[in-house]
């Protein structure tokens, strides 16, 4: 026992409060469901994740092999329903490997989340402006109705795909056909072929099941992608604009924190060109410029973070919905 806790902690040993913090307020328990960042604080939460890692490996790999087996078995009069079951496959695929490259970064992760969980930078001797605090509260206001919006459209598609979609093939099935003479059952959420009989009574259901459980895993890993990746790309925003508003405010920062160090300067000094010829407020002015820097190469460091952690989403995402709509194709045609 004390060695899978030594091995744990050496694995997770980039995590920390701030990080965990982070996490949790910003995506619950979503990349948990995912697995993109199981808990590993226990070895009893190492281990729960570890079986939900076995049941989404087999039931994801166990369709893979099925729907491989049914596109080599179609007949090329069934060339639409053999490219509908590849496009399934290629996601479930795609979104087990996704698995695998999140767990691999995951000390990435860690970087990722203390960095903002601690507000990536702040300025010494500043107080935040009224219009850096509009700018957060744009963003994550835009980034919480995402949170709503996403994962509400994944569950709408879902539902589509494994209620709707086989509705309207039975409706328009020829004389309700459910299996077709290579043994391709059609009236299963995504065609398939499978070793034992599926067109009626407990086997269907078995097989039924089995696809909803897929469609589960899909649909969380999807939704936990989409987060991701919106989460990453807006947090990185708004030090964007943060960097921007406190460039365009450089000469006003200098001129309050030369009046915090010089407190009983004469008023006729703090005109603009007497200023520049105070070696204080230059001092005062480099300071402001070299917080810029420090913040500007923070936010260098923050992008590629986001770049190594968001390539995997966008692929899944942008894939995913693509061959999501050229699956329709089998319902429209």
């Amino acid at each position: 026992m004390q060695r899978i806790r030594s091995l744990l902690q050496h694995y997770d040993r980039y995590s920390d409060e701030v990080a965990e913090k982070f996490l949790m307020d910003e995506f619950y328990h979503l990349l948990k469901f995912s697995l993109f960042y199981p808990n590993l604080k226990s070895p009893l939460a190492a281990g729960i994740h570890l079986l939900q890692f076995i049941i989404y490996v087999v039931v994801l790999s166990f369709h893979i092999a099925i729907f491989t087996v049914t596109i080599i078995k179609a007949e090329p009069s069934e060339f639409l329903i053999s490219i509908n079951t590849a496009h399934f496959g290629f996601i479930m695929l795609l979104f087990l490997t996704f698995i695998f490259m999140s767990n691999r970064v995951r000390y990435k992760i860690c970087f990722f989340a203390k960095m903002l969980g601690e507000g990536v930078f702040t300025y010494e001797d500043e107080e935040e402006i009224d219009e850096e605090v509009k700018v957060k509260q744009k963003y994550l206001s835009i980034l919480k109705k995402l949170k709503i919006i996403l994962p509400s459209m994944n569950i709408v598609a879902g539902f589509f795909v494994v209620v709707i979609g086989p509705w309207i093939d039975s409706k328009h099935s020829p004389d309700n056909l459910t299996q077709t003479d290579s043994g391709i059952n059609i009236a299963l959420p995504i065609p398939s072929w499978y070793p034992f009989e599926t067109n009626c009574g407990m086997n269907f259901y078995i097989a039924f099941l089995g696809q909803f459980l897929s469609a589960c895993v899909i649909i969380v890993i999807l939704a936990s992608a989409s987060c991701s990746y919106f989460t990453c790309t807006l947090y990185n925003i708004i030090q964007l604009e943060r960097l921007i508003i406190s460039v365009q405010n450089l000469e006003k920062r200098a001129i309050l924190l030369y009046k915090k160090k010089v407190p009983h300067a004469a008023v006729n000094q703090l005109e603009k060109d007497i200023l520049y010829e105070k070696v204080e407020f230059i001092k005062c002015l480099e300071y402001c410029l070299r917080q810029n820097i420090k913040h500007h190469q923070l936010i260098l460091r923050l992008n590629r973070l986001v770049n190594i952690l968001a390539r995997g989403s966008v692929l899944a995402i942008f894939l995913c919905r693509r061959f999501l709509g050229m699956s329709a194709l089998e319902v429209t045609v």
